[in-house]
């Protein structure tokens, strides 16, 4: 899946017109249909938009305006990768990205108190491998401060990078906090399938 973090300072209405647009463009072009599948609110701060591209499965496109984590973005999946970049890179020309290097300066400014920072970086980071997310984040497991390793766990559950294997089990071996325990159990589990193997 391709993620992109949007910069949008208009109305929530008009981005999601711009959305249709473009995945109509894109479906015309692929000589597919592009269907719109209504939103969901999963929460009071989350809604979620989307679009189905193609006859039978093209891609999928998502559109989420997520209150708690401050953050827009739009996932794109399909189950042919060529097809998914193709898709992600029509819509990544029509709207403008967060840069994931702003997004780490919000994360060492603003880590302590707002760990949903962390989201944004995994978010902004999207599905590019960067060594230096990852030196963050997994300095940020085992951070003083709960916040940083609350918002390091949600990023690696995010990332799903098998890079952060090690790091997630050091830190489990220390943490204190259950519910912190319980992110970067579940982290742990998403990347592997299996419970982390402590000693």
């Amino acid at each position: 899946m391709h993620t992109l973090l949007i910069r949008w300072g208009g109305d929530e209405q008009e981005l999601v017109r711009k959305i249709a647009r473009t995945a109509i463009r894109v479906g015309r072009a692929a000589e597919a249909t592009t269907m719109y599948q209504g939103s969901i609110r999963q929460s009071p701060e989350v809604t979620v938009h989307n679009w189905k591209i193609g006859g039978g499965w093209v891609a999928e496109v998502r559109l989420t305006f997520d209150g708690q984590a401050s953050a827009i973005y739009l996932n794109v999946q399909s189950p042919e990768a060529e097809t998914e970049a193709r898709v992600f890179g029509e819509f990544a020309r029509r709207l403008e990205a967060i840069p994931v290097e702003e997004v780490l300066a919000d994360v060492v400014r603003e880590g302590d108190e707002d760990p949903q920072q962390y989201v944004r970086l995994a978010l902004a980071t999207g599905a590019d491998y960067s060594e230096e997310v990852k030196e963050l984040v997994s300095a940020s497991l085992r951070d003083g401060q709960p916040n940083r390793r609350r918002g390091a766990a949600l990023a690696v559950g995010l990332l799903l990078w098998p890079e952060f294997l090690d790091g997630v089990v050091e830190a489990l071996e220390v943490e204190t906090d259950e519910g912190n325990r319980a992110l970067m159990t579940v982290a742990y589990r998403q990347i592997t399938a299996g419970p982390p193997q402590l000693t």
